[in-house]
């Protein structure tokens, strides 16, 4: 490998990185529809319930992610993603199976949300961790824009080819679909190679003492820490209270349900490939502030059609709009809290930063569940959106005013962008 130029190094690792994460993102975006839908199709259980097995999907991130954290910076890290992709599969396999066995009920499935939620924080950690170890830090953006354009190009088709797929095979079957991408994309992270090894730390308290110590020192990095937080939250509730709107409100099937997820995801695509040229535009700072406040506006206007063919196209209309806006927040979010940590500390910023953006997400679902119940699908949603909007603002202010440590400036140049071809 010393031979080799690295620019050479880093274009295979793109393309290998790539096809990972957009492998793996096309067959989540099967389990993403089929596990709600067997839930309420299949095992026909109410909002709460549903709430219920969204929550636990995510509360490995608020009880593990320091724990994951820790091992990231400790464990060999291409072993590690390996080894969750291949756990990922096995566990989503095992959901047609037990069915086919009648074996599968709501606990059975709640157990498997969970597991899949560990391995999902593993590979979630993970990759924002290895991506500074295979790149160079210049290019970051150009990476971090591509392969999240890639995770977008699936959540643009794969809704509607999972929407398909689970209306002609039934969605527990369809999620052998998803177990198989798991398995390619645990290939194709085994063919990458590493450009910098980091030294581990030793002390898991003083590890994690550092960690928040980054993202206490950094007045930006935490702002965005809360406020993806508030976001997530709202998000949380509306995912949860939009599957039980389109299927029991308005009347959506799979494949319809799949074609507005698919319309988020073309909006995400766009928002993903646009990021760098917005931010030369307007600056890395309003992209970030503009980008969540629009994404915030997107998820207000969701629930506002009334009958199957107005609602469908409202809701479209705001997953194009949430979806774009929070396209363009991402990359600069990623890149920046990328950047403004040490390599060798990379592991502990993402975990503490994780456990701050996503650790309240189960309350979001159970948020969700119960409103879905209570005050009906469309309440929710319409809360949701207010309470994001608000947050959006406040962010916003707080970005203006806040100011980054010396030397680390919170921009985006033409070079950092343009070394993916934008």
């Amino acid at each position: 490998m010393a031979d080799v130029p690295v620019s050479v190094v880093e274009r295979a690792n793109l393309r290998a990185f790539w096809a990972a994460s957009t492998v793996s993102a096309f067959g989540s975006q099967v389990s993403l529809l089929a596990l709600p839908l067997i839930a309420l199709t299949v095992l026909d259980v109410a909002g709460w319930q549903l709430g219920v097995l969204a929550a636990l999907q995510y509360l490995p991130t608020l009880l593990l992610s320091l724990h994951v954290g820790w091992a990231i910076d400790r464990w060999p890290l291409r072993g590690s993603l390996i080894t969750a992709n291949i756990l990922s599969g096995v566990f989503v396999a095992a959901v047609p199976l037990l069915h086919l066995a009648g074996l599968l009920n709501l606990g059975v499935l709640c157990v498997i949300a969970f597991a899949l939620g560990v391995s999902r924080l593993f590979l979630e950690i993970g990759n924002q961790s290895y991506a500074p170890m295979i790149f160079g830090q210049e290019r970051l953006v150009g990476a971090a824009s591509r392969i999240n354009s890639g995770a977008s190009l699936a959540e643009t088709a794969g809704p509607g080819l999972a929407g398909l797929l689970i209306q002609v095979v039934q969605a527990p079957f369809a999620m052998l679909l998803d177990g198989l991408s798991f398995l390619v994309s645990a290939f194709f992270t085994a063919t990458t190679k590493t450009l910098r090894t980091v030294t581990p730390v030793e002390r898991p308290r003083r590890w994690v003492r550092a960690g928040f110590g980054i993202l206490f020192g950094d007045p930006r990095l935490m702002t965005l820490a809360v406020t993806s937080a508030c976001f997530n939250v709202c998000l949380r509730i509306a995912v949860v209270a939009f599957t039980v709107y389109a299927v029991r409100g308005i009347g959506l099937g799979p494949f319809a349900l799949g074609v507005a997820l698919a319309v988020g995801g073309v909006g995400a695509t766009a928002g993903a490939v646009l990021a760098g040229p917005i931010a030369r535009r307007i600056g890395t700072l309003q992209s970030i502030s503009k980008g969540i406040l629009l994404a915030s506006v997107g998820m207000f206007l969701v629930p506002w059609g009334f009958g199957p063919v107005a609602g469908f196209v409202v809701a479209c209309v705001g997953l194009l709009l949430q979806w774009f806006g929070l396209g363009v927040y991402n990359v600069h979010v990623i890149v920046y809290r990328q950047t403004a940590a040490p390599p060798e500390a990379l592991g502990v910023v993402n975990a503490c930063y994780k456990l701050i953006s996503h650790g309240s997400i189960p309350i979001g679902a159970l948020v969700g569940g119960m409103g879905s119940s209570v005050v009906g699908p469309r309440v929710t949603l319409i809360g949701a959106g207010l309470i994001a909007m608000v947050g959006a603002l406040v962010a916003g202010a707080r970005l203006a005013r806040s100011r980054p440590p010396a030397g680390e400036p919170l921009d985006v140049t033409p070079a950092a962008t343009s070394a993916s071809g934008q």
